[in-house]
């Protein structure tokens, strides 16, 4: 196999170049670059890890910790952070979260430098750990969920608006008794959905009472067991219900209720 040098030779470029290609900087040129990669998987140069960390006192590796791969939002996620982070020369490293024991494992891998930085996507009010390596500045990006009182990079959806765009769709349908089966408030997904369609709600008239906005765990089972109940005490209302493994919908805004799968 071919040396970083010897690949350098073949691309007509400098070492140098070779490293920052295999680094992912984007200090070289589209052209150079081109003929990096091309030697690289012509002579399947595959760099050295141990001597690239030694030398960069970097491990080379993101860690990504998940919920539920059965649930359809997680793999797709999970494919475009593995597919981004492995265009950039890196590997994954992934945790299925499973309360506060595997996010500590995750956190205490950046504290060893086993990976350089970590992407949590299921932040709850409960991850204390998590909360403590934010505070301690610790190299950590939130995706998909936020965390009340803590300053942190994140990227989010605007849940609070799609709470209220869909409380504007049954209010344009005259859909005014409504409730919203959702997940509990320990996950900001869940709790920004109902508070924007619960304040929608409210601004028009319609205020939702605490009877009928249950707070379920992210499960069809038991999504559909508190749509039911809702369903026998108000049989006119509409509903949102936002959970991972599929959901319930109501046809046209109310017409008849029926789940969703994954």
């Amino acid at each position: 196999m071919l040396t970083g040098k010897e690949i350098a030779q073949v691309a007509g470029v400098s070492q140098a170049t070779v490293s920052r290609v295999v680094q992912g900087s984007t200090r070289v040129s589209e052209e150079s670059r081109r003929r990096v990669e091309e030697a690289m998987a012509t002579f399947g140069y595959v760099p050295n890890a141990q001597a690239r960390a030694m030398r960069t006192q970097r491990s080379g590796a993101i860690g990504v910790v998940a919920y539920e791969f059965t649930n359809p939002w997680y793999p797709v996620m999970m494919y475009a952070l593995s597919r981004e982070i492995t265009q950039a020369y890196l590997r994954v490293s992934f945790w299925v979260s499973d309360g506060d024991n595997s996010e500590q494992a995750a956190i205490e891998a950046i504290r060893s430098k086993l990976i350089d930085g970590l992407v949590f996507t299921t932040a709850t009010r409960e991850s204390q750990s998590l909360r403590a390596a934010l505070e301690m500045g610790l190299p950590v990006v939130l995706v998909n969920r936020s965390l009340e009182g803590v300053t942190s990079d994140r990227v989010t959806g605007d849940n609070l608006a799609g709470g209220a765009a869909v409380a504007d769709y049954f209010l344009a349908h005259g859909r005014t008794d409504a409730a919203v089966v959702g997940g509990g408030s320990w996950a900001s997904t869940g709790r920004e959905r109902r508070e924007g369609f619960t304040q929608r709600f409210a601004e028009a008239g319609f205020p939702l009472t605490e009877a009928h906005q249950p707070e379920t765990p992210f499960t069809h089972d038991a999504g559909l067991e508190a749509w039911q109940v809702s369903s026998q005490t108000r049989p006119s209302a509409g509903g949102l219900l936002h959970h991972r493994r599929g959901g319930l919908r109501r046809d046209r805004c109310g017409a008849g209720a029926r789940p969703e799968g994954p």
